[in-house]
């Protein structure tokens, strides 16, 4: 953007059903005049064309320029010191896009990890933090981060280098195999 303070970047995404994903652009310097939401209604043209994947592998040295710039302002060795969060990343039926994923006994496992951690224990849902400066403020203090596999993991983005992650995977019940796609 320096070089070119005009480029525009087209990105496929729903304001309404994923608004983190702008925040995030504009967190990392991108302005809303240098984004063109894909709606599938118009057609593009461009001098110069990169295509990602929706939610795209990231080198870690560019992985760690990202982390550099979305949370320069947190001291990560201080937090993994006095951070001892165990956060779980819900998925219910109200803030679940893929429903394949959702934690069916997501209120018993709340209330087993609050009677271990109390008020070390919180839940992230996305819709009840607003903004990405309170998402990095709770995942910045995480040591644990729980969840179902899908895009609530991209918030190890904010967490300290420390964190344990414990992802799963739903199973068939009767083979213990992955679902089918």
């Amino acid at each position: 953007l320096r070089a070119n303070p005009k480029v525009v970047f087209l990105v496929v995404f729903k304001d309404k059903k994923f608004p983190n994903v702008r925040r995030l652009w504009n967190r990392l310097g991108f302005k809303s005049e240098n984004l063109a939401l894909m709606d599938g209604k118009h057609t593009y043209s461009a001098r110069e064309l990169f295509l990602i994947c929706r939610t795209p592998p990231i080198h870690p040295q560019l992985w760690q320029r990202a982390r550099q710039l979305l949370t320069h302002h947190v001291d990560f060795h201080q937090q993994s010191q006095h951070g001892q969060k165990v956060v779980l990343i819900s998925r219910t039926n109200k803030n679940a896009f893929n429903r394949g994923r959702m934690i069916l006994n997501q209120k018993e496992i709340e209330e087993k990890l609050y009677a271990v951690f109390g008020e070390d224990f919180a839940v992230f849902d996305s819709k009840a933090f607003p903004t990405i400066q309170s998402t990095i403020d709770l995942f910045s203090q995480a040591k644990f981060m729980i969840g179902s596999h899908g895009g609530g993991m991209y918030n190890q983005l904010f967490a300290p280098s420390s964190v344990t992650i414990i992802e799963y995977m739903p199973t068939d019940m009767k083979t213990g195999a992955a679902p089918p796609r």
